[in-house]
């Protein structure tokens, strides 16, 4: 386990850049372990960034990032060696908006994968946990179907699945709603609600649903154009926000 005043995930001074777009401008921000933090704001302020550079699917333009005090990219643009990212990335499990199963691979496959070939876990100890993982979210009885005969919602119970099955000490969820058709965005936000309250992994949440935002997170980070504008408490954020930027954007997203 990790020492508990270590940083779950630190952003220090980070930008990043797409040749002249700014999308995050010298962006300081911690999580604890732990800690559940909803990232909200307009579409283009840099939310899904962060997640994405979290992950190592983008680098930082400068900057550095650290997960549990190990640093996933440095400050001056050196490569850091792919073998320190592998183990930083190890502790992060993503779920992405778009449900990105493999198609050709059952239910069960597909949460069995990862622990296999990255932890090198045994595959019958792989094909217990992915069942039990199964059972977790509700479908041990879909462990042999293929995600084309899922629902958008079973489909996104799996994506959650597999990424509980790398045993996460940080979970990033990416707008895991927005693929959905309205009556499955219960099924859905009711699954991540009961696993936040059983588990203490950290927690980074960029969603539209408002309501789950603030049910669900220690701290609300309300972003606009790569800046943090505002965070607080959840009922500080939402009830009564200081920034007046905050205060016209959840009165856009309440219409």
């Amino acid at each position: 386990m990790h020492n508990s005043s270590t940083p779950a995930a630190e952003f220090v001074g980070v930008t990043k850049s797409y040749g002249s777009l700014e999308v995050l401008k010298k962006l300081c921000f911690k999580i604890a372990p732990g800690e559940r933090v909803s990232l909200i704001g307009p579409s283009g302020s840099g939310k899904t960034t962060i997640l994405r550079m979290l992950m190592t699917l983008e680098q930082p333009t400068s900057g550095e990032i650290r997960v549990f005090g190990k640093t996933m990219s440095s400050a001056d643009g050196t490569p850091v060696k792919e073998q320190a990212m592998r183990a930083a990335r190890a502790h992060i499990g993503m779920v992405f908006q778009q449900f990105n199963l493999f198609p050709h691979m059952t239910a069960l496959e597909n949460v069995m994968e990862a622990p296999v070939h990255v932890l090198k876990m045994p595959k019958n100890e792989a094909r217990d946990m992915a069942q039990a993982l199964l059972d977790r979210v509700g479908l041990g009885n879909k462990a042999g179907s293929y995600p084309s005969q899922l629902s958008g919602g079973q489909q996104q119970r799996v994506a959650i699945a597999r990424a509980l099955a790398m045993k996460p000490q940080i979970m990033l969820l990416d707008e895991i709603t927005s693929a959905l058709d309205p009556e499955l965005i219960g099924e859905v936000l009711d699954l991540v609600h009961a696993l936040a309250s059983e588990t203490r992994m950290a927690m980074l949440v960029v969603t539209h649903e408002m309501g789950f935002a603030r049910d669900i997170a220690d701290r609300v980070i309300f972003m606009e154009k790569g800046h943090i504008v505002e965070e607080g408490l959840p009922d500080q954020v939402f009830g009564a926000p200081d920034n007046e930027r905050t205060r016209a954007f959840l009165r856009s997203v309440r219409r």
